[in-house]
């Protein structure tokens, strides 16, 4: 029986985690943004995610990708088909 291969996104093929990620960017823009954090976490940290998410521009290209494990990833398994999912959790 084949299984899939499930990759996670925060410390596996990019060296951070999102939720840094979309905080810097969100702040980037709105500087301010950073004293509302208590405010927002205070709704819980999925809120705080979307939040963050929806004031972040997102370019996928410019994160930090852990390209040996991406490489590996990309290479041919002997005598298996797997499907690579990665689950990320800021909608």
């Amino acid at each position: 029986m084949l299984y899939p291969l499930v990759v996670d996104l925060d410390g596996s093929i990019i060296s951070t985690d999102m939720l840094h990620e979309s905080a810097l960017r969100a702040f980037r823009h709105h500087p301010l943004g950073l004293f509302r954090i208590p405010l927002w976490l205070f709704k819980g940290k999925a809120a705080l995610k979307r939040i963050l998410a929806s004031r972040a521009e997102f370019d996928p290209e410019l994160l930090p990708y852990n390209q040996e494990l991406l490489i590996s990833l990309m290479q041919p398994k002997p005598m298996t088909e797997r499907w690579c999912y990665v689950p990320i959790a800021i909608p």
